[in-house]
């Protein structure tokens, strides 16, 4: 099934790689799920305005997945399930009976999952020297997206939907890719979870 926006996000069709990066770093309203393999995570992505959820779900640990919610880059929401089945929310270490470490580590989980996917320091030669093939259909999500490729033999790739959304991002071994993309999203999207 073919899906298409009724409004893509100006500047659709970059031709440039420094453009397609441009153009992923603000995507429209969206809720997109993404598996990442190589750590055994899956984590979803809420963007509404300038609210931004990040959701990493956890296959092995004693942690099985921690919320965050972005006010712009400032931290205003967070929630750590364990496999105890406790749970803690709030915005301080001290809330989520955590180190300060640890503390610091799930503040940064917005750079960690959500600006990594354009901003990871191994995608530079592709931004700076890559090149954008023409448009195509991610054939199981629908959507019609671009690609950066590098120009040499490095395992490089960054593909977005017209809505600005990362829909494939490798970066050698690390191959983050997108399972779902759910157009719009609404303040319910933005609450914690039970």
């Amino acid at each position: 099934v073919l899906h298409t926006s009724d409004n893509p996000k100006a500047g659709w069709a970059p031709t440039a790689a420094k453009e397609l990066f441009a153009f992923a770093r603000t995507p429209q309203d969206g809720i997109v799920d993404y598996a990442f393999p190589a750590v055994r995570q899956a984590f979803t992505i809420v963007v509404h305005g300038s609210d931004l959820i990040v959701d990493v779900r956890y296959q092995t640990g004693g942690t099985s997945r921690i919320w965050t919610r972005y006010a712009g880059s400032r931290l205003v929401g967070a929630c750590v399930f364990r496999r105890d089945d406790r749970t803690r929310c709030g915005t301080s270490a001290t809330a989520l009976k955590l180190t300060s470490e640890a503390f610091q580590t799930l503040a940064r989980q917005k750079a960690g999952y959500y600006d990594a996917l354009v901003s990871l320091p191994d995608l530079r030669p592709l931004q700076t020297s890559g090149s954008v093939g023409d448009v195509s259909i991610d054939a199981a999500l629908g959507y019609a997206l671009l690609c950066a490729e590098p120009a040499g033999p490095e395992k490089l790739r960054l593909c977005v939907q017209e809505n600005g959304f990362v829909t494939e991002m490798r970066a050698g071994a690390n191959r983050i890719r997108a399972t779902s993309v759910r157009l719009g999203a609404s303040a319910t999207s933005l609450k914690a979870p039970a």
